[in-house]
């Protein structure tokens, strides 16, 4: 039974996140040996784009005003209604943004999002539903600012794909999101609705946009894109087999 346990013991365990190492390592996964490879992002694909973003503006009827969108499923720890919370806060004290949600679930026929609208008294005038988001390169480059106020995560994609887009971010500081906004202005603790509207309207307001998405986007480049992705995956196995595998 021992000499069983040890063949069925990994030689090696890869995380795709740290957050995902940390919640291993109470489970005892801690004792293998481990790396961690994010998810990697094809920056061909997810890349600024004029045309892609004056499209989507122009079908959704936004003008030169910013447009704020939080794109996921509707899940009760994907934040949404943290999310609104703010939305209702920046629209009392004035904000100019127009705002939507974007995802599976995220359209009228849903019943509880329905009455979370309701309770933060947005109608369709203050917020868009737009339903799910078949391409998210094709819908990305439209916005100004992306939010993510999920309660848990591990490597939010949305962020990274956002980012790759020339996108600004806003997230709530779980799963790895730090790592990849890497600003604390534009972090914010999760369920912080007050939090949230501040780190928006600073985000907005960033003069220097156009140059953190350039570093940004340099940043992807070098530790998550695809290829570089791949390529730890490929070293790790040519040590795991040998060389000569």
């Amino acid at each position: 039974q021992l000499a069983r346990a040890q063949c069925l013991a990994p030689d090696l365990v890869i995380y795709n996140s740290h957050t995902g190492h940390a919640s291993h390592e109470v489970l005892g996964y801690n004792k293998y040996p481990h790396t961690i490879v994010p998810n990697g992002i094809d920056l061909t694909e997810f890349a600024p784009n004029p045309g892609v973003r004056e499209q989507v503006r122009r079908r959704h009827d936004i003008g030169d005003e910013p447009w704020v969108a939080m794109v996921c499923r509707y899940h009760p720890l994907k934040g949404v209604n943290v999310y609104l919370a703010a939305v209702r806060q920046l629209l009392d004290s004035g904000c100019n943004a127009r705002f939507a949600l974007a995802g599976t679930g995220m359209e009228q026929g849903n019943a509880e999002l329905a009455a979370l609208l309701q309770r933060h008294q947005l109608d369709d005038d203050a917020i868009s539903l737009l339903g799910e988001v078949a391409r998210p390169q094709d819908f990305l480059p439209g916005l100004d600012l992306l939010v993510q106020a999920s309660w848990r995560e591990g490597t939010p994609n949305i962020l990274l794909e956002a980012m790759a887009c020339g996108v600004a971010t806003v997230a709530t500081n779980v799963g790895d999101s730090a790592r990849i906004v890497r600003d604390e202005a534009r972090l914010v603790p999760a369920g912080d609705s007050a939090a949230m509207a501040v780190a928006i309207e600073g985000a907005l307001a960033d003069g220097a946009r156009a140059e953190r998405a350039a570093a940004e986007r340099a940043y992807l480049q070098t530790h998550y894109e695809t290829e570089v992705c791949m390529q730890a995956y490929r070293n790790n196995y040519a040590q795991l087999l040998g060389a000569g595998a």
